[in-house]
């Protein structure tokens, strides 16, 4: 068996198969063997370029009472933040009437006629004049005055049809799909050429090429028609059409409906018969002939006794109801999308789809190896390739059998269009609703994440909260129509601010006054005790206790006198701290977080007064007594001279020394003056009491 080609490949799949047809295996919109990578002329309007609009009125939408909005909860939490919260999205009256699905891109249209798009844009097939990817439906800038009735995609184009009679087409246009006679690709909307005195009034588009009906009840095709999907007899390179031209039908006939596959087309004509044209490899025209392709409109019998009264061309494979409620499928069956309980053997007639029990079916839709039936229980059931998750019903299995689809509760699908891996739905709720790969953004609920049930589009999501200037976090929009996020750090009573967008346009923002409150003031829990040192002093052991949120940092303070000033003691920071003290002060802690201080009151410490001693005076100095003179020196008396021998000539010589004798005597005699002075001053003289 042959497996899917990858995604990588499948884009220009030419070469990429390898099988004789190298095209059988590739999904929808991917299968064209002329395709080549070569670059592609795509046509940009700037004077169209416009940025989203703020004011709702000038959207032209209606939204739900104001009383819709809510202030969010809960209203207060810790001034970390950190805290899960919670608030309801406004409620439009934005509701959708169509559907329709193409390669990692879907459109829509709403209910006043205004157009949306979303994934991917490679080719202008957005029509929003960029080529930019979008990640959720995007509103495409229709002309003037103009509301779009219907839309239709295809593999890399879309076409629409105008209130004003006219059709337009955007997007991939290499083959002449756009239908305005050019070959170039286009990232707005362009005109298609209208055949002469006719408008259209219902569209279809395959890959490369659309189908649409006249108001002249005739009906026309244009676009690629390399394996005769246009039904002009003809087929391969140089055969496509750049504008509409007639498909031939017999005399008398006119379509009632018709449904555009990959490459091939079936249709119900007025003559209650079926009639197919194109690629039919597969065996998906239903005529039991699987060549390449059949050139011009064919009639393909019913089965016995049956009348169809819907049918659904796909990539590979077709469907169809028939009056009684009964679904039928051929072609392709390499996943199961047969529906009949077989697995790989294809079936180039109507084979029967195993209904479930007691249900019938009432519209059938298929795609690429996938088909999705409404059922009269009011379920959705799907069958084939599980592989892109896009059967919906939770799981990536194959089904050969319809399986039930997990629609939301109290929904029922209306409208159903399946795309390369994704499958887009029309709820009876009027909102949109995907599933399968989100390739490109094909989902349109933002991140490109695989849903494997249907997951709805949400028309107004908030995209923005702040709480004050800052902005929460982990912000995600739910199905119910709230949205979820996580606060911030923050301080005191803020205004939570919302913002919001309609689609992909931005709204007013809606603004809460003082609505959450982080954290709480300080306050003082335990005061601080007076108590006492000893003389001298040392460290106080001092206590106080605050609350608040954040948590309070604590300043020790000091004041003489108890009042001011105050001054904060040195790496005193704790509640708990031992305070120098010296002298008797008065001490407090001060208590600040982020709303502001607070302070204790205030407490003595008494140091006690040291013990003084008496002051004995010192002793008084002994009085100076002046030291006694000195007693008077007394020469020792000279020794007797001897009398030497008399030498000759000694008669003035001293006998032993030799010294002369008269100096010794001079000084002899002086000496005893002085003693004589001495005495005399030391004695004063007696006055007479007669004297004068």
């Amino acid at each position: 068996m042959l497996k899917k080609i990858p995604r990588t490949l499948r884009k220009f799949c030419n070469s990429a198969g390898k099988s004789p047809n190298p095209c059988k295996y590739c999904l929808i919109v991917r299968c064209h063997p002329s395709v080549a990578a070569k670059p592609r002329k795509v046509l940009v309007n700037k004077s169209l370029m416009r940025g989203a609009v703020a004011v709702t009125a000038a959207l032209g939408l209606v939204f739900a009472p104001a009383t819709a909005f809510a202030d969010p909860a809960p209203v207060a939490g810790p001034a970390a933040g950190g805290t899960a919260v919670s608030g309801i999205v406004p409620v439009s009256t934005l509701s959708f009437t169509q559907v329709s699905a193409g390669t990692y891109f879907s459109a829509a249209l709403d209910s006043a006629g205004n157009a949306y798009t979303w994934g991917w844009n490679d080719d202008g097939q957005l029509g929003n004049n960029t080529l930019g990817d979008s990640l959720i439906p995007a509103k495409v800038p229709a002309p003037v005055g103009v509301k779009f009735t219907q839309i239709s995609s295809g593999a890399r184009h879309v076409v629409a049809l105008g209130n004003n009679g006219k059709t337009y087409a955007w997007g991939y246009g290499d083959f002449g799909q756009l239908g305005n006679g050019l070959t170039a690709s286009s990232s707005v909307p362009v005109e298609v050429t209208l055949p002469a005195g006719a408008t259209f009034t219902s569209i279809d588009s395959g890959n490369y090429y659309t189908v649409a009906r006249g108001s002249n009840g005739k009906t026309y095709a244009w676009g690629d028609n390399f394996l005769g999907q246009l039904g002009q007899g003809d087929s391969g390179s140089g055969t496509n059409r750049a504008v509409p031209v007639e498909v031939p039908l017999p005399v008398g006939v006119t379509l009632t409906s018709f449904s555009a596959g990959a490459n091939f087309v079936l249709a119900l004509g007025s003559d209650t018969q079926m009639y197919a044209w194109g690629h039919n490899v597969n065996g998906q025209l239903g005529d039991g002939n699987p060549v390449t392709s059949v050139k011009n409109p064919t009639v393909v019998p019913f089965p016995v006794g049956v009348v169809f009264t819907q049918v659904s061309a796909g990539d590979s494979h077709s469907g169809a109801v028939d009056a009684a409620g009964n679904a039928y499928t051929w072609g392709n069956n390499q996943y199961g999308e047969i529906g009949n309980g077989n697995v790989g053997t294809d079936y180039s007639t109507p084979q029967s789809v195993t209904l479930p029990a007691g249900v019938t079916f009432s519209q059938i839709t298929t795609g690429p190896y996938v088909s999705e039936a409404l059922g009269s229980d009011g379920k959705n059931y799907a069958w084939g390739s599980g592989n892109y998750q896009q059967l919906g019903d939770g799981t990536s299995d194959d089904r050969p059998l319809p399986t039930v689809v997990q629609t939301p509760t109290g929904v029922t699908f209306t409208q159903v269009a399946i795309g390369d891996q994704h499958t887009v739905a029309l709820g009876s709720d009027l909102k949109i609703y995907t599933y399968g790969e989100d390739s490109n953004g094909a989902l349109g609920n933002g991140p490109e994440l695989a849903s494997i049930v249907p997951d709805v589009i949400s028309d107004v999501v908030a995209t923005s909260v702040l709480y004050g200037a800052n902005a929460a976090t982990a912000l995600a929009n739910s199905d119910d129509a709230t949205w979820t996020a996580v606060t911030p750090a923050g301080c005191g009573p803020v205004d939570v601010t919302v913002q919001y967008r309609l689609m992909d346009q931005t709204l007013p923002a809606e603004v809460f006054p003082a609505a959450f409150t982080f954290g709480t003031a300080a306050a003082v829990t335990t005061q601080p005790i007076a108590g006492a040192l000893p003389a001298g002093g040392g460290n106080f052991a001092a206590s106080v206790a605050f609350s608040g949120d954040d948590a309070p940092a604590v300043q020790w303070q000091s004041s003489v006198t108890g009042a001011d000033p105050w001054t904060n003691i040195a790496g005193a920071t704790s509640a708990n701290s031992a305070l120098p003290i010296t002298n008797t002060t008065f001490i407090r802690a001060a208590g600040t977080n982020c709303y502001g201080q607070v302070l204790s009151a205030s407490a003595q410490v008494t140091v006690a007064a040291a013990v003084v001693n008496p002051v004995v005076p010192p002793k008084p100095a002994d009085p100076v007594v002046p030291p006694k003179p000195a007693d008077p020196v007394v020469p020792p008396k000279p020794a007797d001279p001897v009398k030497p021998a008399s030498p000759p000539n000694a008669g003035n010589l001293l006998a032993n020394t030799g010294a002369p004798v008269l100096p010794l005597m001079l000084s002899a005699f002086a000496l005893l003056l002085i003693g004589g002075a001495t005495t005399f001053l030391s004695r004063p003289a007696n006055r007479s009491r007669n004297s004068i």
